[in-house]
């Protein structure tokens, strides 16, 4: 089954979203906040059902829509058992329809899922930072339950209840513990048959033991009446001491009400009069203000004096304005060629500094062109030499990397011959340690004693029928055995650390060694004769460098000149071509330099008029002078005509104030003829009363949700003191009543020890039926007992019936994919009943806890991944992988990459990620920017 599109309704920031999506590995790539948690929450919510409001099992957010939208969407399965189905589900319910759109039954969806609840899907479907470690102490008989999961319904229904039932079991009988009840029936009844033989007859004082117990019992009973009573009373006291406080500030807040009138004002009256008030002390101060403006400009206009000799010289200050126009023209001009005359002489001296000539030595010649070319041969020359010293830098940087690697060659077999070394001194020393002369002293020992005692036989004429001769050869022969089996083992030591491979791998790791070795010392003698060809190339560079700076000296440059400037860039030429062009401003400078002088003769008469600042001007300084004149008396007309204008505005103004003011104090008395005062002062005392008691109003309210349901109780009361005074009374009380029962307590525990010790000492009768219910009881439990051990058999067996063991294939698999991801220094993963072990290439074996947090992490990515590829003839189901390999460095996100590009081969893998390196690691077309899904989103939606 994969999924091929998703059509989101309304789910989370996604709102009218489509994706399709990559058969095989789809990566959603974004930062926080780009949707990545949505779109899985979706997918789940799709398969498995919407979280629930009030307990959600995997989802921490229902992703409900704020904008209105449907909440839900659909989608599209291909490659199922039923072809392709649409699966749409939103508030409404769960509809699936094929392509077609007929629509299919609700029970498809479990055929589609195989039964697997989302639990199962978490544990092996679903990669997250989270759960990458839940298999942490999984073992061979829960990776069997798994599979069976699976292989039936899909969820762990069946087997919860086999569990349950054998859970069950082990708590009403287990063979050999002493707490579950059929054990402890078994036990009481053996102990009652034992007790049935012993018993006599019932002590006399029995009967008294229960009158005393009855009579203990109703004074208890009767001490917890007037106890449970005393309780009640200190709550009830309790409740009217924290209220009475409040009862009291109601009560002042009452009396204060009564003192008080309300009078009625609508609600915008204060804002009014306050506003009204405010707007007519504004117009007041602009009145005032305009009649201080009025007097000030009228002021003004007596002081303009210039205006009378402006308005009488119109006609002769627009004869001077036309022409001092003209002559601004003619002066930026003057003003240009100047610039342009000394910026071209900078220039000529700027463009001879920076390519290093001298000006009186250039010419602009056939011979000059002629020496040009001269230099071209030698810029030639000058290139062909760099080009062949890059070549042979180049060849050179080769065979230096070449040498390195194959010193790097060296030095990998070097330290492996070292590793190895050590392994075959740790050999050695296991071998003299297994070999060691001590474990000959036993059975040295025992044939000396052996030998010692036949000796003693025979010079002692004791016999060869003696015991004690017949003893020592007994001793004799068992140590020359246990001598024998000793250099036995010793051999077989020797032989197998002789036939150790490790020797012939280092023999081999030294050819290697050696052959590095020649390579590199070949490629440094490569290296040489490349650095003799540089230096030769260097010293005919250096020789063309001199040719050319004494033929740069010759065409009038510097020795220290850039050729490849004179060459192309020919900066004599520009010299010669600005300097023409200088002659040629400098003549159209006289000609505006007459036009300038006929302009002051002309401006003769203004300038007698109007005195300068200075006795001999210069034109730029005369023209601002005349523009200034001619402005200022602008000014003073403009200026004259506005203090008229504003004089009319003043006068209208004024008039339009006074109206207002008018207005609005009638608009106050109206509100206060309204209220019932006669000015301001009052109004605002009303006001402030009525605020009074809107504050009071709202306390008592507040005070009332407290002491609701207790007036008459707390009206009753004559002072806290005597409130406090009854409370401590009633808690003197209690505590009296609760001394009072614990001796009568005491000695009704006491008499009931005794009764059931005397009725353990019962009548033979009385036990014998004890011991008949006792009987029946455990007849009853051992029913229950059976019915649930052969309910969980038939379970099991019906479970384990038609499905082979899929365990040592998905190890098999699971060892491949942990080698892959670890560069092969794990070999093998063994899966005990209970516990896993890893295999290092060393041999060791190591347990989950033992290995680093990568290594781990790894470890249980490929138990999943080997749970999909054996389950998959059973279930197929989509990878949804949230950012579970950030922990990994780039060697382990590499290896991880790849593992997923092969699993993704005949599984579907959605990988939500904002890993840079795993974007950069696929193709554009497996991935989807959510990023800029977003911004288009939210383009669309403003």
């Amino acid at each position: 089954m994969k999924i091929k599109r998703l059509e989101i309704y309304g789910y989370g920031k996604w709102v009218n979203q489509t994706f399709d999506i990559n058969d095989h590995l789809q990566l959603f790539y974004g930062k926080n906040e780009s949707g990545k948690s949505t779109l899985q929450s979706f997918i789940r919510s799709i398969l498995f059902g919407f979280p629930d409001k009030r307990r959600r099992k995997n989802q921490v957010n229902r992703y409900e829509p704020r904008k209105g939208d449907q909440y839900g969407g659909r989608i599209l399965l291909t490659q199922t058992d039923m072809g392709d189905l649409w699966i749409e589900r939103t508030n409404q319910g769960l509809i699936i329809t094929d392509l077609t759109g007929n629509e299919q039954a609700d029970q498809v969806m479990d055929k589609l899922l195989s039964g697997i609840d989302e639990n199962l899907y978490d544990t092996f479907y679903a990669f997250n930072l989270q759960n990458l470690q839940e298999l942490n102490g999984i073992g061979a008989d829960q990776l069997n339950d798994y599979f069976l999961s699976v292989g039936t319904l899909g969820s762990d229904k069946f087997l919860a209840l086999s569990r349950n039932l054998d859970k069950e079991a082990k708590a009403l009988f287990k063979p050999r513990a002493s707490n579950p009840p059929l054990n402890e029936l078994l036990a009481d009844y053996e102990t009652m048959a034992q007790d049935l033989e012993n018993k006599g007859e019932r002590l006399a004082t029995y009967q008294d033991l229960l009158n005393k117990e009855e009579s203990e019992i109703k004074l208890i009973k009767e001490l917890n009446q007037a106890i449970g009573k005393s309780e009640e009373d200190l709550q009830a006291k309790d409740r009217l001491l924290n209220r009475y406080d409040i009862y009291l500030k109601d009560q002042a807040a009452q009396r204060q009400l009564n003192a008080l009138t309300y009078t009625e004002i609508p609600d915008q009256a204060p804002e009014t009069v306050i506003q009204n008030q405010k707007q007519i002390d504004q117009n007041h101060l602009q009145l005032i203000q305009l009649q201080e403006r009025e007097s000030h400009v009228q002021a003004q206009l007596k002081q303009e004096t210039r205006l009378d000799w402006a308005r009488r010289h119109k006609e002769d200050r627009a004869k001077w304005r036309s022409h001092t126009q003209a002559v601004k023209e003619v002066q930026a001009k003057n003003e240009q060629l100047q610039r342009l005359i000394f910026e071209n002489q900078d220039s000529m001296e700027q463009l001879a500094k920076r390519n290093q000539f001298y000006p009186d030595k250039i010419q602009d010649s056939q011979s000059y062109q002629a020496k040009l070319q001269e230099g071209l041969v030698f810029q030639t020359n000058l290139d062909q030499v760099q080009a062949d010293t890059e070549e042979i830098e180049a060849q050179r940087r080769i065979y230096l990397d070449q040498r390195k690697e194959q010193q790097n060659y060296s030095m990998i077999a070097r330290q492996q011959v070292v590793s190895l070394e050590n392994q075959r001194m740790n050999a050695e020393e296991r071998l003299i340690q297994a070999t060691s002369l001590k474990d000959y002293f036993f059975g040295g020992l025992f044939c000396f004693i052996g030998v010692a005692i036949i000796i003693y036989c025979l010079t002692n004429q004791i016999g060869f029928q003696s015991l004690y001769f017949y003893l020592g050869v007994i001793i004799a022969v068992l140590g020359a055995g246990a001598l024998i089996m000793v250099f036995s083992s010793h051999r077989q030591a020797f032989k197998e650390f002789r036939s150790n491979p490790i020797f012939e791998k280092i023999d081999q790791l030294k050819e290697k060694e050696g052959f590095a070795q020649d390579q590199a010392r070949a490629l440094g003698m490569e290296i040489n004769d490349r650095e003799e060809r540089l230096e030769a190339l260097k010293e005919d560079y250096q020789a063309i460098k001199n040719q050319q700076a004494h033929w740069l000296v010759e065409l009038g440059f510097y020795p220290t000149a850039d050729p490849e400037i004179v060459l192309k860039a020919n900066p004599v030429k520009d010299y010669f071509e600005m300097k023409n062009k200088t002659q040629h401003y400098q003549a159209e400078l006289g000609q505006t330099e007459v036009a300038i002088q006929t302009w002051k003769t002309v401006l003769q008469p203004m300038i007698e008029r109007f005195s300068m600042p200075e006795n001999d001007p210069s034109t730029r300084q005369m023209i601002r002078f005349v523009e200034e004149t001619e402005a200022d008396l602008t000014e003073v007309e403009r200026r004259a005509q506005k203090l008229e204008d504003l004089l009319a505005d003043i006068k209208v103004n004024q008039e339009r104030l006074k109206q207002e003011n008018d207005k609005l104090e009638a608009e106050r008395q109206m509100i206060f003829a309204h209220a019932g005062v006669e000015n301001d002062q009052a109004f605002q005392a009303c006001l402030k009363e009525n605020q009074e008691i809107k504050e009071l109003r709202q306390q008592r309210d507040l005070n009332q949700t407290y002491i609701a349901g207790h007036e008459n109780a707390l009206s009753q009361i004559e002072n806290k003191q005597a409130l406090m005074s009854d409370y401590d009374t009633i808690k003197r009380q209690l505590k009296e009543l609760k001394e009072r029962i614990e001796p009568h307590q005491q000695r009704r525990a006491n008499l009931a020890v005794e009764i059931s010790r005397m009725k353990e000492d019962g009548s033979y009768q009385e036990l014998k039926q004890t011991l008949a219910s006792k009987q029946a009881q455990i007849e009853e439990v051992f029913k229950d007992w059976g019915q649930k051990q052969l309910a969980k058999a038939i379970i099991q067996q019906t479970l384990n019936q038609g499905l082979d063991d899929p365990l040592p294939q998905m190890i098999e698999q699971a060892s491949e994919i942990f080698a892959t991801l670890t560069f092969n220094r794990y070999r093998q993963i063994k899966a005990n009943k209970n516990s896993l072990r890893v295999k290092h290439n060393s041999d060791l074996l190591f347990a989950p806890h033992e290995l680093s947090q990568g290594t781990l992490e790894q470890l249980y990515v490929a138990l999943r991944l080997a749970f999909i590829m054996s389950a998959q003839h059973m279930v197929k189901m989509p990878i949804i992988i949230d950012d579970a390999f950030v922990n990994f460095d780039e060697l382990r996100k590499t290896s991880m990459n790849q593992v997923l590009e092969e699993v993704a081969k005949s599984h579907q893998i959605l990988y939500f990620t904002f890993d840079q390196q795993t974007r950069d690691s696929f193709s554009d077309q497996q991935v989807i920017d959510l990023e800029n899904i977003g911004e288009l989103s939210s383009d669309s939606d403003a």
